[in-house]
């Protein structure tokens, strides 16, 4: 194994930690040491990373900004990917917006009510990226995060990109198809609608409220 990740590091290069103690990169701030700790600042990283280790036969599994998830003591014995890809968000229309899933799902919420846009802010206060929003369909106060998607692309195990549709995600009470694949979520876009920036925030404001005083 260890001839795997040096064989893995040198094909992948940047932004990689060894022996990297997981509680520095989970919200829970527990875990041990994943063998392999890769950053992918881009779309091109996760697929280089993804190749490699299908290739090298290396465990690995990828996390977004660690929200409510344990690790063991014991650590992980392989590759940790770390999705960190936020190098776009922006309206794809007059109704939707485009956004890499390195992004947190409150950057998502701001940008919409910056540029009148609603249908998110039920949303407002669940922590943790857009990818991982979607991975588990997160959803509060009558709104999941799956009601807003339109299409999304992904890299499945053999490096490619495919765009899939909103019922391709199979959507269900915090789970999706992402849950039994190993796909890994790129960008998504989101239908909105017409709002108003003030009363948006103030919405995001006051569920923000309720949610820290349950």
């Amino acid at each position: 194994m260890i001839t795997k990740y040096g064989e893995f590091i040198e094909s992948v290069v940047d932004d990689i930690l060894c022996n990297e103690p997981l509680y520095r990169h989970l919200s829970f701030k527990i875990g041990g040491k994943a063998d392999i700790f890769y950053i992918a600042h881009n779309e091109d990283g996760i697929i280089k990373a993804e190749k490699a280790a299908n290739k090298l036969n290396i465990p690995f599994v990828l996390i977004g900004s660690g929200c409510n998830i344990l690790a063991s003591d014991e650590g992980f014995r392989g590759l940790v990917i770390k999705n960190a890809i936020k190098s776009n968000m922006s309206l794809a229309g007059e109704s939707e917006i485009s956004a890499d899933t390195g992004f947190q799902l409150a950057e998502l919420l701001l940008f919409a009510a910056e540029h009148d846009l609603s249908g998110l802010e039920s949303l407002a206060g669940i922590p943790g990226s857009i990818g991982g929003a979607v991975f588990m369909n997160a959803g509060a106060y009558g709104t999941a995060i799956g009601d807003t998607i339109i299409k999304g692309r992904i890299v499945d195990n053999a490096g490619n990109i495919k765009e899939l549709k909103k019922d391709d995600f199979q959507f269900g009470y915090r789970t999706s198809r992402l849950h039994e694949s190993n796909d890994v979520l790129l960008s998504v876009t989101v239908g909105v609608s017409r709002g108003n920036k003030k009363e948006l925030t103030q919405n995001m404001a006051a569920i923000n409220k309720l949610r820290k005083n349950k």
